[in-house]
């Protein structure tokens, strides 16, 4: 799959899902999957699963790098989700101070951990289509996780490229859920914090 121009339009029940031999790019701002997106990984060993994803005019890519002990074949599921992961409500461990207040990304794998060893999570960020993601302080920047039903997210870890626009690598994990960028607590990304208003 190459994506060149335009926007590729899916949903959870109008699903793209590539096999397991397939390869794609990340895309770019004006070229996306718009919606969630499925890929197949049926080897043992590690794979490289690039999603070119984004939504609402935010093109924010992830790449899932698993290790299988097996050739069984499970499939993996992201979506860009353009809401507030602050406004899950979930508690902060002491080494994050906030997480990001525009977006977060759901990981899925059709079977929670069976037969994976190991595997990372990289999420690009940006300051120049949709939404700032407010990167500022990249040392300071980590990758939080939380399953569905958790009261509270997980600090995983991450290293970052840059300032404004770049990438994030997770630390070591061995389940999926939802991610988000977050803001290590002594550092200074605004991330950037949601606005209410009221009248």
């Amino acid at each position: 799959l190459t994506l060149n121009s335009g926007l590729v339009n899916t949903t959870s029940s109008n699903l793209l899902t590539l096999a397991s031999t397939a390869s794609t790019n990340l895309g770019s701002a004006t070229s996306y999957v718009n919606g969630p997106m499925a890929y197949v990984m049926a080897n043992n060993g590690t794979s490289v699963l690039r999603f070119p994803i984004g939504k609402s005019g935010a093109w924010r890519p992830v790449i899932v790098t698993p290790t299988h002990n097996t050739t069984t074949a499970y499939t993996y599921t992201s979506e860009l989700i353009s809401s507030a992961a602050s406004a899950l409500n979930l508690a902060l461990p002491g080494s994050i101070s906030k997480v990001s207040g525009v977006r977060y990304w759901d990981i899925s794998r059709s079977s929670a951990s069976t037969d994976l060893v190991s595997a990372t999570v990289e999420l690009y960020y940006s300051n120049t289509n949709g939404t700032d993601d407010k990167v500022i302080d990249y040392s300071k920047l980590t990758v939080a996780k939380a399953s569905s039903g958790a009261t509270a997210w997980t600090d995983v870890g991450g290293t970052a490229s840059a300032n404004s626009a770049g990438s994030i690598v997770s630390g070591t994990i061995t389940s999926f859920s939802r991610f988000s960028l977050a803001n290590m607590s002594a550092g200074l990304n605004p991330l950037p914090v949601e606005c209410k208003t009221s009248v």
